[in-house]
């Protein structure tokens, strides 16, 4: 199931979000049947091809004609094994699709990706505040305290978590359909207030450009991030929206005003 889902459940076996109960029991009946197996028995032309063997050196040798029954014998066992091999088939397919029916995006969401992103930007945020207040201070990387080279050893594994936590997301999108319908270029996915740091006249859909934030990798971005007294955050689609609509409201309610006057002349 891993396959089906590629982002959300490594980031939960890597320990980096957690996920429902009834999510984990459908996952594990799901890895479980696909570990079952069964031997494939010999098909009744093996059977045959032996029978043909003995009856020529039965014929040679003056004996009698060996019993043919067992082709029918391995007949019968190879639709056996072709009906267990449906069954097997069938039976992955339905937990697969149990696995997939399990997951709410909007639980998974609020109840596990949101709190666990907020632990891991919590914990950069104080960690690259440590290592910076050390930098900024002139002294030595040779002199730095217990508690700035802890920081800075945490830091790597705190940008894996949140990578893993953003990347899990993708999947609630793809699998189960959890997106805004208005930030469909993500405007506002990873940060309520892009519009702080980055003046627009038109929002990205109309007016792309270069951030400046920088966009690989991502410690100098969650660091610019907040150096810049940026808002870190991980949306539902209904929140993002949300934001989208605040804080473009004129153009909105211009572009409404423009459909309205276009229906009224008969244009658009």
């Amino acid at each position: 199931m891993t396959a089906t889902f590629p982002r959300l459940f490594p980031a939960a076996d890597a320990g980096h979000i957690t996920l429902p109960e009834a999510v984990t029991k459908a996952r594990v009946a799901y890895d479980h049947i696909c570990t079952e197996t069964f031997t494939e028995p010999e098909t009744h032309y093996d059977e045959l091809g032996r029978l043909v063997a003995e009856t020529v050196s039965a014929v040679q040798h003056g004996q009698p004609l060996p019993d043919c029954s067992a082709i029918d014998d391995a007949r019968r066992a190879e639709q056996v094994a072709a009906d267990q091999a449906d069954v097997l088939r069938q039976a992955t397919e339905t937990l697969a699709a149990r696995v997939l029916g399990s997951i709410d995006p909007a639980e998974v969401m609020t109840k596990h990706l949101q709190p666990a992103h907020s632990k891991v930007v919590k914990e950069l945020t104080a960690a690259l505040a440590t290592v910076a207040e050390h930098h900024a201070s002139g002294k030595s990387v040779l002199l730095a305290s217990q508690k700035v080279r802890a920081a800075e050893a945490s830091i790597d594994g705190l940008l894996e978590r949140y990578t893993a936590i953003r990347t899990a997301r993708v999947d609630l999108d793809i699998f189960r359909a959890y997106a805004p319908e208005m930030d469909v270029d993500g405007e506002f996915s990873e940060v309520r207030n892009p519009n702080d740091v980055w003046q627009r006249s038109e929002h990205r859909n109309f007016n792309a450009g270069t951030p400046p934030w920088p966009l690989t990798p991502t410690r100098a971005r969650v660091a610019w991030f907040i150096a810049h007294g940026c808002e870190v955050w991980l949306p539902t689609p209904a929140q993002q929206d949300e934001r989208f609509a605040a804080v473009y409201s004129a153009q909105i309610e211009a572009a409404a005003h423009q459909r309205h006057m276009g229906a009224a002349i008969g244009v658009g």
